[in-house]
């Protein structure tokens, strides 16, 4: 049950705090705790304490970047912010379920929107000073070593970037994604490199283009090439290319669904050219954000 849930990974955690003292560092790793002990504490409901882990304690996201790669360090350290986004909004949701206050419910977004900008700081933070390039240089000349290194930063702040998007934090986003060009552009990639097209297509989605209502017959607006087909009911594999703009379709930001908890999946959309996605139509469980 919860409860017996709740409690083992109390347990657990209680285990963790007397070994570590609350101090973390490479030493420690035990192959569980980078990754696994966030999760514990989330599960043990104790959000004062994952906050305190996950936002607050720059020796545990360095340590856990240095045994895990900023990568897959990064994506697991997300994977955590996400379930503690989704702990938190269920616990102030429950705890005005009995309200119809509009002054506890601003309260309760400004408290959400506090918490997350403290966890999204941290991780950014400990990325960009994340100083351990000899882990890199081993193998590698010193030229090379910097590029991965520059590569791997920018890598982790595309995750952070394209993850707080869900979170509606979009300042932050774009931030992260430009930062990460600044890396790559540090590191003498070609505009061609796929990483740097990947990023770019995120840029040109989170930017926040003047959207203008035109007539229905002028030569600005948006005509989707297989309108009829859709008008007719075909809702599965249509590609969603734009006759109105040569090259171009409503195209998806991301390779998959996000997720807000009780509304369900999402995908947000963009205007991009032909040959990055062509997005066939969804069924209709999902809805878009456009």
């Amino acid at each position: 049950s919860a409860v017996v849930s709740q409690f083992m990974n109390k347990q657990v955690v209680d285990v963790y705090e007397e070994l570590t003292n609350r101090s973390y560092s490479s030493c420690l790793d035990d192959g569980h705790i980078f990754t696994f002990y966030p999760l514990h504490i989330i599960a043990s409901n104790d959000l004062s304490k994952a906050f305190d882990l996950l936002g607050k304690n720059q020796n545990f996201i360095d340590a856990r970047l240095q045994v895990m790669g900023i990568e897959l360090g990064v994506e697991r350290h997300m994977q955590d912010v996400t379930l503690f986004y989704k702990k938190m909004f269920c616990n102030e949701k429950m705890s005005r379920s009995n309200k119809n206050n509009k002054c506890d419910k601003m309260a309760s977004e400004a408290r959400i929107h506090s918490r997350m900008m403290g966890l999204v700081n941290s991780i950014v933070f400990a990325i960009v000073s994340f100083d351990h390039l000899s882990v890199y240089s081993e193998s590698n000349t010193p030229l090379v070593a910097i590029q991965k290194y520059n590569c791997l930063k920018a890598r982790g702040l595309v995750v952070v970037g394209a993850v707080i998007q869900k979170f509606n934090l979009w300042n932050i986003s774009m931030d992260c994604f430009l930062k990460a060009l600044q890396y790559l552009k540090y590191a003498d990639f070609p505009s061609t490199h796929p990483d740097m097209l990947r990023i770019m297509r995120y840029i040109n989605t989170a930017t926040l283009l003047p959207l203008q209502l035109v007539p229905r017959d002028s030569p600005q607006r948006i005509v989707l090439k297989y309108a009829d087909l859709l008008r007719r009911g075909s809702i599965s594999g249509v590609p969603l290319v734009l006759s109105s703009h040569p090259g171009h379709a409503i195209v998806p930001a991301k390779d998959a669904f996000d997720e807000i908890a009780f509304y369900g999946p999402f995908c947000i959309l963009g205007i991009g050219k032909v040959y990055d996605r062509v997005l066939n139509s969804f069924l209709s469980f999902c809805f878009f954000m456009f």
